[in-house]
């Protein structure tokens, strides 16, 4: 809900707030979470040997939304660190010592204000071995809310999101520039993230974003951030497996990328011995594993057979002459997920 810029009454800011005052500087300074002694803000009030210049206390928030674009608060740089914003009280400007406690400081409020958004995202990647190299693209998109950014500096112009690795520390991507402005800002290409690993597991980096001047020089990050999450896990080959007549033979063992065909896996087998074997199909069984633990996940066992089931039964073994072995691979049967791996038995007596 937005106000107008004119009629303003207490009644009428105490009803958009859902919090019952009629006294403008209770309106004002009032916490709906955190505060001391009530307030929202380092003031006189609840002045505890710290500062009273107005900015918001920690972890706090007034009953007012601090990302309208027309409130009684404004974002201003920190006078002590570097690319830093803090929120506070804006001044009267009849009289710089006092905060501007007035019912016009809630012309054209808008409690429904959304606070600039930049999302969370993630990515599997599976590697042969735990020590390796890797990279990704991500996609970036961030919404400033309807806060005027510039309003914080005269040279603030453009945006950029920034990624740093929460190991080290470094920047491990930057997009290019874009123009501020409202609305979803999405980022011409998308962001590699590249970088090595020792071990399998979760690597995390931390995504802000920058306003900037008109060369991409960071002016001051937005108070939010979001988490990029990269899981490095171990990818283990799948199997295909043949026992005939009590002994069991690995036929093929698949790839990192597994040899798949449409619907099926399949391969070639020759045995040194020629033999009269008269052996029938009896049934497959599926066993899908976890690829980082080695733990059993599920198990299934097919008696009725498809098209690509093969052979159905196998008469005779002639020496170095190939047998070709296939079993249906597909949804319809137990089927892996990018960090499992399964091992197919054919069994033949």
């Amino acid at each position: 809900m937005s106000l107008s810029t004119t009629n303003i009454t207490t009644t009428l800011v105490s009803q958009t707030l859902g919090f019952a005052s009629n006294d403008v500087g209770t309106l004002v300074a009032s916490a709906s979470s955190g505060g001391i002694g009530g307030y929202a803000f380092y003031i006189a009030e609840n002045n505890n040997g710290t500062t009273t210049d107005g900015t918001l206390l920690p972890s706090s928030l007034p009953k007012w939304n601090i990302y309208s674009n027309n409130s009684p608060g404004e974002w201003k740089l920190s006078a002590f660190v570097q690319n830093k914003i803090e929120f506070k009280l804006k001044r009267s400007i009849y009289d710089s010592n006092r905060y501007d406690f007035s019912l016009g400081s809630f012309r054209g409020y808008n409690h429904s204000a959304i606070t600039p958004i930049l999302n969370a995202q993630s990515a599997d990647i599976g590697q042969n071995t735990g020590s390796g190299t890797y990279n990704k693209g991500f996609s970036i998109n961030c919404n400033l809310g309807e806060y005027d950014w510039t309003k914080v500096s005269s040279s603030a112009s453009k945006v950029k999101v920034v990624i740093t690795r929460d190991i080290g520390g470094d920047v491990a991507a930057t997009t290019v520039l874009n123009n501020i402005g409202t609305g979803t800002i999405s980022f011409s290409s998308p962001i590699l993230i590249t970088g090595s690993t020792t071990a399998y597991g979760t690597y995390t980096f931390t995504q802000q974003i920058a306003i900037c001047d008109s060369s991409g020089n960071v002016i001051f990050y937005l108070p939010i951030s979001s988490k990029i999450t990269i899981n490095i896990y171990k990818v283990v080959p799948s199997v295909l497996n043949a026992t005939i007549g009590g002994v069991t033979t690995q036929i093929s063992k698949g790839s990192y990328t597994f040899n798949i065909q449409s619907g099926y896996v399949t391969q070639s087998y020759a045995v040194g011995t020629t033999m009269a074997i008269n052996k029938t199909l009896r049934q497959i069984i599926y066993n899908l594993y976890d690829s980082n633990s080695g733990t059993l996940v599920s198990t299934a066992t097919y008696t009725t057979f498809g098209n690509y089931d093969k052979p159905t039964t196998i008469a005779s073994i002639t020496s170095g002459t190939p047998i070709l072995f296939s079993a249906q691979w597909d949804t319809n049967r137990l089927y892996p997920t990018a960090k499992q791996y399964v091992v197919i038995n054919m069994f033949y007596s």
